[in-house]
């Protein structure tokens, strides 16, 4: 997520076989936005045979890093961009945190929660979005300033039965953190 590349801090992150092959590097396009600081694999989502990935660049402060965070989901067998998924909410570091969770939406691809533990005025929130249609299908979000919900997500609960979210609040309860199950349908 530091990599320097022409002058700004734009991240790079390399993708490698399992004999250490380099077979492709990507690199951030926006300045100072930590590309790279998370990333996660995803279901097929072009359909060809190969399973794609994840790559964010949730920035920072606002001061050194303006402008929306971005996720890039990336095609596993040539690492050309898929598609683009953006916030237009300055510094909410969006992409904090990246987590594929079951198939909430009966689509064939399981989706993609995403954290913005930074979101008004660091209550934080997390959306869960259809890898096959964009669109939102759960939006969680703090109530508490400062508590940075959506710092580490992860799944939980039964697919068929009780799918859910294990979403942390970073700091909660006097400052010790929190953490929350949400059951998600």
């Amino acid at each position: 997520p530091a990599a320097l590349i022409g002058g700004s801090y734009r991240g790079q992150l390399m993708v490698a076989s399992a004999t250490g092959r380099i077979l492709y590097t990507l690199t951030g396009e926006l300045p100072d936005h930590q590309f790279g600081i998370m990333a996660t694999a995803l279901d097929d989502l072009d359909d060809d045979g190969i399973p794609d990935l994840a790559v964010s660049a949730p920035g920072g402060e606002v001061a050194s890093a303006p402008g929306g965070s971005e996720i890039q989901l990336i095609s596993g067998a040539t690492g050309e961009r898929l598609r683009l998924l953006t916030s237009s909410t300055d510094g909410e570091l969006y992409g904090r945190m990246l987590a594929l969770v079951d198939d909430l939406d009966d689509d064939g691809l399981r989706d993609l929660a995403i954290g913005a533990p930074w979101f008004d005025a660091a209550a934080g929130r997390v959306e869960v979005r259809s890898l096959r249609t964009n669109r939102v299908l759960v939006d969680l979000r703090g109530s508490e300033p400062d508590s940075w919900l959506g710092w580490h997500i992860t799944r939980a609960g039964d697919a068929a039965t009780s799918p859910g979210l294990v979403v942390s609040r970073l700091h909660d309860h006097e400052g010790r953190g929190a953490i929350e199950i949400h059951e998600v349908r």
